[in-house]
């Protein structure tokens, strides 16, 4: 690590229709890829036909993302936004409320793990710029054989939504992809791969228990140490649909 190096970060507010339903932070890129990956995972759009204009706003000091949706999808996303807040349910939602959510169309198989190894060695190339500095974390959507969207970002649960929403932007097929992560998976990135509808989610790291219950519900097949030899899959029951 570069001594004395920072990565960048910078505060960030999602707006939809004017009402600010997210703040946070995150690495100040791709953006409008952000706010539609995360505004997908949370109920507010399926597609970008649901999308009627992204505006990003403000500087390095603060950014601001406004978007513009129907108001059927601003009203059912901010229905269940206040279900999830009202009811303290949280990440449980998507198991004791709206399991439903979860279940989507998979196609794309769990890769040989020889072929998982190569594709993070493409994921850590691809991330060699930020490595001087280390602290960010990188996600990536593939085929199976190639890196299609890649996101680098301080936050695990950012750059997830980063590559999902570069998707979305692209029409892509998410039952057609599967997810690579350099950090561990955890419930709440376990759900937002089950809810765009991905194949399957890897990690370098390891699954949480939370993330296992959440990856049965959705009959998502999660992979633990997936850059290494010791790589192992959480393969959902065969039951798990029902």
């Amino acid at each position: 690590m570069t001594r004395g190096a920072a990565v960048p970060e910078t505060p960030i507010s999602i707006f939809v229709n004017g009402e600010r339903v997210v703040i946070g932070s995150c690495s100040p890129d791709a953006l409008d890829a952000f706010a539609i990956g995360r505004l997908s995972t949370e109920g507010y759009l399926a597609s970008m036909t649901d999308v009627r204009a992204v505006t990003i706003q403000g500087n390095d000091n603060a950014r601001s993302v406004l978007v513009e949706l129907p108001l059927p999808a601003a009203q059912a996303g901010e229905a269940e936004r206040r279900h999830r807040s009202f009811n303290g349910c949280g990440v449980l939602h998507y198991l004791e409320c709206a399991s439903h959510l979860l279940n989507k169309p998979r196609s794309l198989g769990v890769p040989e793990f020889s072929q998982l190894t190569e594709l993070y060695r493409k994921l850590f190339e691809a991330g060699e710029a930020h490595r001087d500095t280390g602290g960010m974390h990188s996600a990536a959507l593939t085929d199976g054989e190639r890196l299609l969207f890649v996101a680098h970002d301080v936050g695990r649960h950012n750059a997830v939504d980063k590559v999902i929403g570069a998707a979305i932007m692209s029409a892509a097929v998410p039952g057609s992809l599967g997810l690579l992560l350099t950090s561990r998976i955890s419930g709440d990135i376990a759900v937002k791969a089950a809810r765009a509808g991905l194949s399957w989610a890897a990690s370098r790291s390891v699954p949480t228990t939370l993330a296992l219950r959440i990856a049965v519900s959705a009959n998502m097949p999660l992979v633990g140490r997936a850059a290494g030899k010791d790589a192992f899959v959480h393969e959902p029951p065969p039951d798990a649909a029902s």
